[in-house]
């Protein structure tokens, strides 16, 4: 073994080294059961800092390998679902609530409810963006052009 340094061309893979698969620990719980998986802070972080770290990636025009193109699939689909929750759980307090005829908290809901709306149409314009500006058109492989569309 030399101590002459090693040489190489930053490529998409290399961008991805650091954030290693996301691993949620299992914790057991009486009312779901063994093996029910409850999401951190830190696993949501991860997911977030994933998903930008991918779309960087995204944004140099090269093809990414299956791996890549699952970790940003799956993060973006992470991100999306966890706004989708959101906004079910909001809805179902917010007819609750009018049941009630608590106007005050009718109201603070339904601003809430435009904030994580506004925030999930964002997040899914910027997929589609991503997808029709930079993936498209450096996919080289039909594979490739298949998964984009069909995201």
């Amino acid at each position: 073994m030399g101590s002459e340094p090693i040489e190489s061309k930053p490529s998409a893979t290399t961008v991805c080294v650091c954030f290693p698969l996301i691993s949620i620990p299992r914790v057991p719980t009486s009312s779901h059961g063994e093996g029910f998986r409850r999401p951190s802070i830190r696993s949501v972080l991860l997911v977030a800092e994933m998903v930008d770290a991918m779309k960087k990636v995204a944004k140099l025009d090269v093809e990414l390998t299956v791996e890549e193109r699952n970790l940003l699939s799956v993060g973006y689909k992470n991100v999306v679902g966890s706004r989708r929750a959101s906004w079910r759980i909001l809805s179902s307090i917010e007819q609750k609530e009018e049941s009630r005829g608590n106007e005050h908290h009718v109201k603070n809901i339904k601003e809430y409810l435009q904030k994580v709306e506004l925030e999930l149409a964002n997040i899914c314009t910027d997929i589609i963006t991503l997808i029709d500006e930079h993936l498209i058109p450096s996919s080289t492989a039909g594979e490739s052009s298949v998964f984009y569309y069909k995201m």
